[in-house]
């Protein structure tokens, strides 16, 4: 039986070095040989792609954490936040002094203290977010939002607002959720839409692609990874999830270093 396959990046697919194992490598190849679809479900946007991901046999997009959905070449979700709401969070980040980057698939936006969170003041060929910050930077716009899917928000070093606190200010139409990054003692998070999660990309991607939800896997390590777990037929935690998520999946593999992916994909006989 052939399977839709739905695959997080941060901790399932790259490590924190930004790089794929191996073993992961050969064995999405192999399934996608097999006749499976591969589908990223990620909450990165189109402009934080490496476009060497997509040589892994990846076919679609569950991209912005569900907020943009594509299949081959076909955009079939494109959910944007209203103005007024971008705007008005906007001034709620300014007035704590969160550093922000919205996003949108053709643009992002950042505040100006935004990359010092991932910057180095050399450039250290050990720094894991150099490729990150060099895939991005043609997309940058330092100007007001006029559009985006989602955001990433740093909170400064001492912050008068926890995320939790955000959560509350943003009001009715956002959540803010823990990131699935993090970067040295600041706190990294994200901003949603609440009624959009990786979970609605993949009921978009199933209904499109006539594929029952019984036929599809997701496999994934975070906590913004938890609705789509339980949305799909089959669900796998990387070991190196957080342990709620673990308690919700169907299985758990070893984590990301230890050849996680790679095992799961065999495990279900998906290679």
């Amino acid at each position: 039986m052939t399977r839709l396959i739905f695959i997080d990046v941060d901790g399932t697919l790259i490590d924190e070095r930004q790089t794929v194992p191996d073993s992961a490598r050969e064995a999405l190849v192999a399934a996608a040989e097999a006749g499976n679809r591969l589908m990223l479900c990620t909450g990165r946007s189109i402009p934080e792609l490496y476009p060497w991901l997509w040589d892994l046999g990846f076919t679609g997009l569950v991209g912005a954490a569900g907020a943009y959905v594509r299949v081959d070449e076909d955009v079939i979700a494109d959910r944007r936040i209203d103005a007024e709401t971008l705007r008005r969070s906007t001034q709620v980040l300014r007035s704590h002094g969160i550093a922000w980057l919205w996003q949108a698939p053709e643009v992002f936006y950042a505040s100006d203290s935004f990359l010092e969170a991932f910057n180095r003041p050399d450039e250290d060929e050990d720094d894991a977010w150099m490729p990150y910050r060099r895939q991005i930077a043609p997309y940058l716009d330092y100007g007001e939002p006029r559009s985006a899917s989602k955001a990433t928000f740093v909170l400064p070093r001492g912050s008068d607002i926890t995320i939790d606190g955000l959560d509350r200010a943003l009001g009715d139409s956002l959540r803010a959720d823990p990131g699935t990054v993090q970067t040295g003692a600041r706190e990294v998070g994200e901003i949603l839409m609440r009624d959009v999660s990786k979970a609605t990309g993949l009921a978009d991607v199933a209904a499109y692609l006539d594929v029952p939800i019984a036929d599809t896997v997701a496999i994934g390590d975070s906590t913004n990874d938890m609705e789509v777990l339980c949305a799909a037929g089959v669900s796998v935690a990387m070991g190196n999830a957080h342990d709620d998520v673990k308690a919700g999946a169907d299985i758990v593999t070893d984590p990301i270093d230890d050849d996680g992916l790679a095992k799961a994909l065999t495990r279900l006989g998906l290679v």
